[in-house]
């Protein structure tokens, strides 16, 4: 399948932060499928990760105004609760990235409860990094104490899901070092 493939090139240049590229790479998944759109019936779930993951990218970028575009027709769009958590989470670190902290932090307290109800576990890692992306935002706005209760959290998810071996120790670091800087 060519937009698998396209989101695979896309998803490898994001893990190595080649952000760039990553975009070229989602813009071109997106732009095939909507080519498609007229042919086939159309996987409105896999546009819409397309186009989180394009405004992820553009957001690392710096390329602000373009990411919040396509991340509020994201929200505007999107078929199933995952993915609006996904679309809110973005666009909430989209806003922290331009110091618009009241703007995430509503976001965050829009999809943390949704996330909380779709995690299918209580070790669910997704939730741990919804939760820790609102504590993020909490401490650069200012708000430690609240921010260190979320990160706590966040790190509790993270400990058990290593226990359980659903994560690495890796992610677990992240929480430690994120719940030091608070």
């Amino acid at each position: 399948n060519v937009v698998a493939q396209y989101m695979e090139a896309g998803d490898r240049a994001k893990n190595t932060l080649i952000y760039r590229e990553a975009s070229n790479m989602y813009r071109e998944a997106i732009n095939f499928q909507m080519k498609l759109k007229t042919q086939l019936p159309q996987n409105p779930h896999r546009l819409i990760e397309s186009r989180i993951k394009l405004g992820v990218c553009l957001c690392e970028l710096a390329r602000y105004n373009e990411a919040e575009i396509i991340l509020t027709r994201c929200l505007d769009e999107v078929c199933d609760n995952a993915l609006y958590v996904r679309a809110l989470t973005a666009l909430a670190a989209l806003y922290q990235a331009q110091s618009k902290y009241d703007a995430a932090m509503k976001l965050h307290e829009k999809a943390i409860p949704i996330a909380r109800g779709i995690a299918v576990s209580s070790l669910s890692i997704r939730l741990a990094d919804n939760i820790a992306g609102y504590a993020e935002t909490l401490r650069k706005s200012g708000r430690l104490p609240q921010a260190e209760i979320h990160h706590r959290e966040a790190l509790e998810i993270r400990t058990r899901a290593v226990e359980e071996k659903l994560c690495t120790e890796l992610e677990l670091a992240v929480s430690y070092t994120q719940l030091g800087c608070t």
